[in-house]
């Protein structure tokens, strides 16, 4: 900094972060710099910003015909140089500022977004400059107005695709929520579950993503898509099984790591005959993924007391209900040591 150099408070005002380069060049009152279109005090600006003060030639600056003066920057002038410059408000911008145009001017995309701008403010630049190239367009700046919106885009079109994705689902009329709708559309397409222990069996198909969650939820009529969060951090793992009866299997990991049937259902959380239930545990089975007999029966004996707790001494319904459930069940595991699914629980494909 010249903290030598006399510096006016009107040079202050209209270049508060460069004034003491601007007044080392243009001396007190600074009657040169103020004299100065407003397009060629950013030109200053960006000239200080990329090549320090001592490299400018200030007489050339202020003297050249535009086109020679905007070769100060790059030669050839920048197509539109002058009217982005001149669209520019006062007062000068910062370093930092004009570090990000610098940065964005080499990309053609955002060079035509500032073209076209009724003004190109340091919040527009900063815009441009976190947005991924792909993005730089008009009908993305006109809704994401600031920086750190710009910066949460980025992140979530991080790859050519979802960027793709996003420019060829918006349009240009559509509002601010229907922008931001878009996105998560992008983020649903492409959000992909941990992929589950595979099982090669032409009636089983896992669900690998956020749509085909929420299309099986529609088709088995169930809420199984509220399970999204489970299913995301591995917690959780569905597969459609086709057959004569269709059914949705869950599986979960157990502490160990093995992986087991959580629960099996068929379209409106019907329970599946015994036939289907012994085909789906006998196919998962080939796959390590069905309970033991010690692990069912301890599962059966929870669910059935905690019934009995909830259950009144007058609801024989539920009492009657409860424990014939769980003594067919139970009867079952014990003579043939194959799982049944859960009864009377809230169980995850609920």
């Amino acid at each position: 900094m010249h903290h030598s150099v006399r510096t006016s408070g009107a040079l202050k005002a209209l270049a508060p972060h460069l004034a003491d380069d601007i007044a080392a060049h243009f001396p007190f009152p600074h009657q040169r710099f103020f004299e100065l279109a407003p397009a060629r005090m950013h030109l200053l600006g960006m000239l200080i910003t990329g090549f320090g003060p001592e490299a400018i030639d200030f007489d050339r600056l202020r003297s050249l015909k535009w086109q020679e003066a905007g070769t100060l920057i790059a030669d050839p002038c920048p197509t539109g140089l002058e009217r982005i410059l001149s669209w520019m408000p006062l007062p000068v911008w910062s370093l930092e500022d004009y570090r990000k145009l610098w940065s964005v001017m080499t990309c053609q995309k955002a060079m035509t977004v500032m073209r076209h701008a009724r003004e190109v403010t340091p919040a527009l630049v900063a815009v441009l400059y976190e947005l991924p190239p792909m993005l730089r367009t008009a009908k993305v700046c006109r809704h994401v107005r600031h920086p750190i919106e710009a910066s949460v885009v980025a992140r979530i079109c991080d790859t050519t695709d979802k960027a793709a994705l996003l420019l060829v689902s918006i349009t240009a009329s559509g509002s601010r929520s229907d922008f931001y709708e878009m996105v998560l559309k992008v983020v649903r397409k492409s959000d992909v579950f941990p992929v589950p222990p595979p099982i090669d069996h032409p009636d089983v198909r896992p669900i690998l993503d956020l749509d085909d969650l929420r299309r099986t939820a529609l088709e088995f009529q169930n809420c199984m898509r509220v399970y999204a969060d489970q299913i995301a951090v591995g917690s959780l793992a569905f597969y459609v099984v086709e057959g004569e009866e269709r059914a949705v299997v869950s599986v979960k990991p157990l502490v160990g790591g093995r992986v087991v049937i959580d629960e099996m259902k068929g379209v409106g959380n019907s329970r599946l005959s015994g036939a289907a239930e012994r085909r789906i545990r006998i196919i998962f089975q080939q796959y390590g993924m069905v309970k033991g007999a010690d692990e069912r029966r301890r599962e059966l004996t929870e669910q059935c007391l905690s019934s009995l707790t909830a259950a009144s001494i007058r609801a024989e319904d539920e009492i009657y209900s409860a424990c014939r459930a769980f003594l067919n069940d139970y009867d079952e595991t014990a003579s043939t040591h194959h799982l049944c699914p859960k009864n009377g629980s809230s169980g995850s494909s609920s």
